[in-house]
Order: C-alpha cells, then structure tokens, then sequence
C-alpha cells in the first residue's frame, strides 16, 4: 500500500503504549511472558472495564470495538450512544443502520473490520444521542491508542470530528477542512513494532439523522461513501 507524499496532507505520531508492560502489571509477575494477539485483548478488556478515569465510571458500560482483530480497515467515531450502551455494541443504533448501508454499498462485510469509538462508554444522564467532552476524549486516549496497536490496520477511516481530534490532538476542527484528505498516522503495534496506517476523516454517520436540508444530507453521505470507497482500494479488500 504506497502512497505518494503528495497524496498526504500531514503525518501525526501516536503516543506509543507498551501493551505487554501494561499487561505484565496487571499479571503482577517479575518476568514478561509470552504474549499472544488473544491474551492482550483479553487483558485490555480486562483493564477497560476497571477503567476509572471518569466520574461516575461505576455506572457506566464499556462498549468495545467489534469486528476483526486483525483488520485491515478499522472505523472509529465518537462514543456510544443508548442503544449501543444497552447492547454493548458500537453502531447498532440509527447511526449504526446508515453505517451498515454505506458498507453493504461497497461489498464490505462488517465483520471484516473494525469498528470502535474514540470514547468507549456512555456517561448516564446523557441524551440518546451526544459529543463527548475534551476530558472524556483525552481521559479514553490510551484506550485508544490500545485499540490500534493490536489491531494494526493499514487504513483509519476517521467518523467525525471526536475522532480526528483524539487521534491528532486538533481541537475545534471543522470536519469540511479536513474531509477528502489523506492522513498518515505513525504508532507503535503491540510487539513493539513501528507501524503506520492511512487515515480518512470523514462525517460521522450521526450527522445525517440530523440534517433536514435532503441535497446536504446526500451530499454528505456521498462524502462518506468515499472515504469507505477509498479505504477499500487503499487495502485491496
């Protein structure tokens, strides 16, 4: 997968996140193990699920990423809503239903990628549908970061503004300044190894339920038609 220099618009480096020394902690041993791929997802769902970093984690669910864990295309958005908080699932409330068409479109099956939020639970007293705040995006960062490192895709398709900024710590960015642009994101992948991946940024699905004008509405599911378009040429899948 190349990609000319004059096809990026920026290149942005992740945080690097030492997995098997986050999990070795959690094992509490002296020595580290023999990782695999399965344990470390195990272990990071594990360590999600004590997550503290906000307020009133008590009472909130993790919805983890779904789909392959070797993706080559992996989806981020921005946070669960009810219906995923209820079923544990991203996308699988009314956004999710957009979403699956725009993947159907291009013979993508779902369980072919990744799918994940760059917030990973769902703040009670929250309205069925929200923007997560700087802190709770900054506070899931690691998460994240965790997130890619394992599963180590070839091409981020970025859904929204949340998304883009968790990734590239751009704060306020309007989504049409950075839509049709290619990205490079350098990160580190669970064996240590220095990695790089394409990213997409696009609307997030959610923003078509809300649109009332129907020419803006098609235009911005064109919009993200393309980037699921590109990312399947991008990958070969």
């Amino acid at each position: 997968m190349n990609v000319s220099t004059d096809d990026v618009t920026k290149t942005f480096t992740l945080t690097p996140i030492d997995i098997k020394k986050m999990a070795a902690d959690m094992l509490v041993v002296n020595n580290l193990p023999t990782f695999t791929g399965r344990l470390l997802w195990s272990i990071y769902q594990t360590a999600v699920s004590h997550c503290m970093n906000c307020p009133t984690m008590e009472d909130r669910n993790r919805v983890f990423g779904a789909g392959s864990q070797s993706a080559d295309i992996m989806f981020i958005g921005e946070a669960p809503g009810k219906v995923e908080n209820e079923q544990c699932q991203p996308f699988v409330g009314p956004a999710g239903q957009i979403f699956n068409e725009a993947l159907e479109a291009y013979d993508i099956p779902r369980e072919t990628v990744f799918i994940t939020n760059c917030v990973l639970c769902w703040p009670p007293n929250r309205s069925g549908s929200w923007k997560p705040s700087d802190l709770e995006v900054n506070n899931c960062r690691t998460w994240l970061a965790a997130q890619i490192a394992l599963v180590e895709p070839k091409v981020i398709v970025l859904l929204g503004a949340s998304a883009y900024e968790s990734i590239t710590g751009e704060l306020d960015v309007k989504m049409y300044s950075v839509i049709d642009k290619k990205y490079i994101l350098k990160y580190t992948n669970w064996q240590n190894e220095e990695c790089a991946a394409i990213m997409l940024p696009t609307y997030h699905p959610s923003a078509l339920q809300y649109q009332d004008d129907q020419k803006e509405k098609d235009r911005m599911g064109l919009t993200i038609g393309r980037a699921i378009k590109l990312a399947k040429q991008l990958t070969g899948s």
